[in-house]
């Protein structure tokens, strides 16, 4: 080490500007004046070489958690590497749930390849040891915190529009825990009603985006990141396939974050519950954004679950896009795609509904149209075998 300042080689994913706690934490280390920070973009592959004289110039590494929080694709591509090092690694770990696409079980996998000295959890100490202390050395608690040389309150409270806002994604409902999507509900459902300007929505921004927006916002609302349950093997999403496969039922209902959702987020592609359901889904951003409307038609006007119901029906305002698996049975559709498609599964029933069953993309035409609730009633007597 020379001098007196430790060589550090911070590892990241740059694939996205718009969560900005990456960036954060990479400037505190880079800040630090006892580091000399050397970065590596794990993003671009067909690196390993100078990876590893990288590894030989430092005294220690550091995996930032875009390197694994979304997906452990980019640093599968270096684990092997990573596992030769001569020298301490620690590993942040980012969205420590069981996600559809971003399991667990991968990030524990690609840890055992690597076997890095420490984990750093945003856990408590006790639960970040159950996850990943049989695949290092040490776990460590180290919850986030924002970067003070950023987010500075520039603007006196009285000259800030927004009372209430927030920038939030919704919990899966296989996580459990509903609180944060029923807080934010309640704002933005209530707030007017309180004398509240309220500004909330799932829309992402970069730093700067944060800054400006959180600079003209009185107060924020959010919890932190829960879930009922954590596993080491993903078995709630597992069990979801396999109690279709034994006779079960599943819907599922289009949105932000089914599918693959918002920015991919939702996941549910290549997973368990994909297999189960009758649609192949697209592999990024499959929303369908149609503010003038899209009228669904049915397409198998002989299938039980729209038995009884007009041919057309009050237009939707979007939905997620997806293709009929063979032996899938596109039952209705929104203009040249797939709305509801039915299908079969081992012994259960699943349907793909792509649209939503109520606002945003279900508006009060559709919701209160007479054949509303008969479809619902049918859709769920034909998952359930009746």
């Amino acid at each position: 080490m020379p001098g007196d300042r430790f060589r550090l080689l911070l590892l990241y994913a740059n694939y996205t500007d718009r969560l900005s706690y990456y960036d954060d934490w990479f400037d505190a280390f880079s800040a630090w004046p006892s580091f000399a920070v050397d970065g590596f973009d794990i993003v671009r592959d067909g690196r390993q070489d100078e990876l590893r004289n990288k590894l030989a110039a430092s005294d220690g590494v550091v995996l930032l958690h875009s390197t694994n929080g979304d997906t452990t694709v980019y640093l599968d591509n270096y684990a092997r590497v990573l596992a030769e090092r001569r020298i301490p690694l620690l590993s942040f770990v980012g969205n420590e749930v069981n996600l559809p696409g971003s399991p667990i079980a991968a990030k524990r996998a690609t840890f055992s390849v690597i076997r890095p000295e420490w984990v750093a959890t945003q856990l408590l100490q006790e639960a970040g040891e159950f996850l990943f202390g049989d695949v290092t050395r040490g776990v460590v608690a180290i919850p986030h915190a924002l970067n003070p040389d950023i987010y500075r309150g520039s603007k006196p409270s009285n000259e800030r529009p927004i009372d209430i806002g927030t920038r939030v994604a919704r919990y899966l409902a296989h996580l459990g825990d509903d609180d944060r999507n029923r807080i934010v509900d309640f704002f933005r459902d209530n707030g007017a009603a309180f004398g509240l300007t309220t500004d909330i929505s799932d829309a992402r921004f970069d730093r700067a985006g944060w800054v400006a927006f959180l600079g003209d916002c009185k107060g924020t609302v959010a919890t932190e990141a829960g879930s009922w349950f954590i596993e080491r093997d993903d078995a709630t999403v597992n069990a979801i396939r396999d109690y279709v496969r034994q006779g079960g039922g599943l819907v599922m209902i289009g949105g932000y974050l089914t599918f693959q959702g918002i920015d991919g987020k939702a996941r549910y592609r290549g997973t368990a519950v994909e297999e189960a359901l009758p649609v192949l889904m697209e592999a990024n951003d499959d929303r369908v954004e149609r503010p003038e409307g899209v009228a669904p038609r049915v397409a198998a006007k002989d299938h039980p679950i729209v038995r009884g119901l007009e041919a057309s029906w009050p237009s939707l305002l979007g939905y997620n896009r997806f293709q009929a698996k063979a032996g899938g049975t596109v039952v209705a559709t929104a203009g040249e795609d797939p709305l509801i498609v039915a299908g079969s599964f081992g012994k259960g029933r699943s349907v793909a509904f792509a649209s939503d069953c109520g606002p945003h993309w279900a508006p009060p035409p559709f919701v209160d149209w007479k054949g509303y609730a008969p479809l619902w009633q049918q859709i769920a007597n034909w998952v359930a075998g009746d």
